[in-house]
């Protein structure tokens, strides 16, 4: 037994095309089980001996209209230039069109340039759909290709009929349009897969291509991928880990924000275990390897948001689920009419029921129904990047529609996301600003978060002048500052240096350091990350849409317990890895639950992967942006995240009204288009008429505002 991953590159767009490359594949011999994975555009077969080869399925494959190869994983990345190129095109000719059609119908030349301009479309950037769709045909198979195709040449077929014999209107640049609307859906397809695989390979460059071995001849540089386990690695400052593994010698302040999404370094001493892709800000490291390649902490990351954005359900699109009866009825219910006004009424009821059957496919003709869902998502998208919501991924609107959960990260995300000073505390004789001043001065040589901290409080005084910087991993600074020594760290460093603190550390949560100037403690501040303006208005709202709310951080429980009592969220994860988020989001998706996910880190990626809707936080890893499905803006994203559930679930009912709409216009137009009293002509404006009350109801979204209480 054995699997084969192939990738279907192209002919796989919806639940129909799910079924027919089921159908294609299921009862052949050799053949014991099949996956499809519309998401990931693989299907996994499970071979077994005897049966077809490789090549034999493959194949077959093609001849039901599918384009694919064996999956490898040093595959190239989707080029989404092709499905974009075609979309821009058949929007251009398709908008070039309907500019001929509406605003000049009279001229001469406006039928003729319809007519030429549709057939443009179908020639070439709808070419695939026609060739797809006339595959699928031939096997008595409805899909979404069929669906389109039939409107689009229905269309396409009544202007050139109604160029011949002189028709005021044509409506042949609704087949322009049927088309461009399709492939431009399926070109967001494309970016959002292109963009899954981006995700991934942007975590794993985290990994340093090379590493320095530590040999019995001197350090050696090798590839990272030469490493074994056991091997000694050496880590410089600045330096990223190139595998997993212990400390076995030296110490270092390890910058860990892959993996917890916490902004200050962990100190590193002997025997603690350091991951891949981290960051070593401050000391020198001898690290044993105790794991590497595929097998470290940050490659497991990276294949849990592989499988995450695979384990997305496929939108459910109305259109998709009533193809596969609707195009086989449609068609016939043409022929019906056409033979049964042949047998009532015999060659004169001929001609007249071939102008009833020309009037029910045009009336059948999906316009309305494919516009339904594609018009209230692209209105839905422009009002969304107006109130600084980039949804990225058109299809997530139905899942952020239903979501009933949110797990919301710490920090970046409810909090500043970078620490804050909170309290000074003087010595005797000291006010604040000395304080601030001095240790600002002392600090001014260091890059860490909390150097940077104090100079943003110190900001706007006057700072006297420093030298002769030299920070201790996991203890503090030391400065000449004026001509004085001064110390900044914790109470251990200051004692180590002979200096007594003369105060208790301030109860409040948060970091807490110690300075001192010639020996004598000065002061004591106190370093912490609050929550945003207005998150407790925000998650008050968030509550209000129905939804339930978890917070999950990589940070202490205690810390993320104090922020959930500020804010109002029950539910407190802390100290989660990666993993546990994505993990935390499957169990809820698990119960029932569509999940929200809203964060800014790295450590983040995986959550908004696995999530049905995955937000990410303007300005924060590159990482968390592309692995979401959209972005929202960094200065208030707890608010923005409610905005978009709240337009989200607008836009589901604007486009149900639509299909409801649709549907009805079918069902009370073709039984008059079979009685023969409906002229192909004014059947295909009632079909334009329908598209076009689609089209004004969908754009009532972009006047839509976000309630406020």
């Amino acid at each position: 037994m054995a699997d084969l991953v192939l990738d279907v590159t192209e002919g796989l767009h919806c639940a129909a095309c799910v079924k027919r490359l089921e159908t294609a594949l299921a009862g052949q011999p050799g053949i014991s089980a099949v996956r499809i994975d519309l998401i990931a555009r693989q299907a996994r077969l499970l071979l077994s001996s005897g049966g077809l080869t490789t090549d034999a399925v493959l194949v077959r494959l093609r001849k039901y209209g599918f384009t694919v190869r064996v999956h490898r994983l040093e595959a190239p990345a989707e080029d989404i230039r092709p499905a974009r190129v075609r979309a821009v095109v058949a929007a251009a000719l398709a908008s070039a069109a309907m500019a001929w059609a509406m605003l000049a119908p009279h001229h001469p030349a406006s039928a003729w340039l319809q007519v030429g301009l549709a057939l443009l479309v179908l020639a070439w950037p709808g070419r695939g759909i026609l060739v797809r769709a006339a595959r699928s045909a031939m096997r008595l198979q409805g899909d979404m290709d069929v669906l389109v195709a039939m409107g689009a040449l229905t269309a396409c077929v009544h202007g050139i009929v109604g160029l011949i014999l002189g028709w005021p209107h044509l409506h042949a640049e609704s087949a322009a349009a049927i088309i461009a609307f399709t492939l431009a859906g399926r070109a967001l397809e494309s970016a959002g897969r292109a963009r899954a695989g981006a995700a991934v390979q942007a975590l794993l460059d985290h990994q340093p291509p090379q590493a320095i071995r530590i040999t019995a001849a001197g350090d050696q540089l090798i590839e990272v991928a030469d490493l074994a386990l056991g091997d000694c690695i050496r880590i410089r400052p600045g330096e990223a880990v190139p595998a997993d593994g212990v400390v076995e010698g030296g110490g270092g302040e390890i910058d860990e924000a892959l993996l917890s999404g916490e902004p200050l370094p962990v100190v590193k001493r002997l025997g603690d275990a350091v991951s891949a892709g981290s960051i070593n800000r401050l000391g020198s490291l001898v690290v044993r390897v105790t794991a590497c390649g595929a097998d470290t902490r940050l490659s497991a990351i990276a294949e849990s948001m592989r499988a995450a954005a695979a384990a997305k359900p496929p939108v459910a699109r109305f259109a998709d689920r009533v193809a596969a009866v609707f195009v086989p009825i449609a068609i016939a219910l043409s022929l019906a009419t056409l033979l049964g006004w042949w047998w009532l009424g015999g060659i004169d009821g001929w001609r007249t029921g071939l102008v009833a059957a020309i009037g029910v496919l045009v009336i059948a003709c999906p316009c309305a129904l494919g516009l339904a869902t594609p018009a209230a998502i692209a209105v839905a998208v422009g009002r969304a990047a107006r109130a600084g919501i980039l949804i990225r991924d058109g299809a997530v609107i139905e899942s952020l529609a239903g979501v009933r959960a949110a797990v919301l990260d710490k920090t970046g995300t409810i909090t500043t996301g970078m620490p804050e000073l909170a309290e000074v505390l003087c010595a005797p004789g000291c006010d604040r600003a000395t304080v601030l001043s001095i240790t600002a001065a002392a600090e001014r040589g260091s890059e860490h978060p909390v150097a940077a901290a104090i100079l943003r409080a110190a900001a706007g005084l006057e700072l006297p002048p420093s030298e002769a910087f030299a920070a201790t991993p996991g203890g503090g600074i030391r400065a000449v500052v004026g001509g004085g020594e001064v110390l900044v760290g914790s109470r251990t460093f200051l004692v180590a240096h002979g200096v007594a603190v003369a105060t208790a550390d301030p109860s409040g949560p948060g970091l807490v350091v110690h300075a001192s100037a010639n020996g004598r403690w000065i002061g004591t501040l106190r370093l912490g990350d609050g929550p945003r303006s207005g998150a407790k208005e925000a998650v008050a709202r968030l509550r209000g849409l129905g939804l339930r709310l978890h917070l999950a951080s990589g940070d202490r429980q205690v810390e993320c317990q104090r922020v959930a009592a500020i804010v109002g969220i029950g539910d407190v994860r802390g100290e989660l890895s990666p993993e546990g988020k994505a993990r935390l989001v499957a169990q809820l998706e698990a119960s029932g639950d569509h999940v929200l996910a809203l964060g800014d880190g790295i450590n983040d990626a995986p959550m908004l992967a696995r999530a049905s809707a995955g937000a990410a936080v303007a300005g924060g890893a590159d990482i968390a942006a592309l692995a979401g499905s959209l972005v929202v803006d960094a200065r208030d994203p707890l608010r923005l995240a409610g905005d978009a559930v709240a337009l989200a679930r607008s836009t589901m009912r604007t486009i149900y009204v639509n299909l409801v709409f649709a549907a009805a216009y079918n069902l009370a137009a073709i039984p008059l288009a079979m009685t023969g009293r409906l002229d192909p002509a004014w059947a295909a404006a009632a079909m334009a008429a329908s598209s076009l009350c689609v089209v004004g109801n969908s754009l009532r979204l972009a006047r839509w505002k976000a309630p406020r209480d």
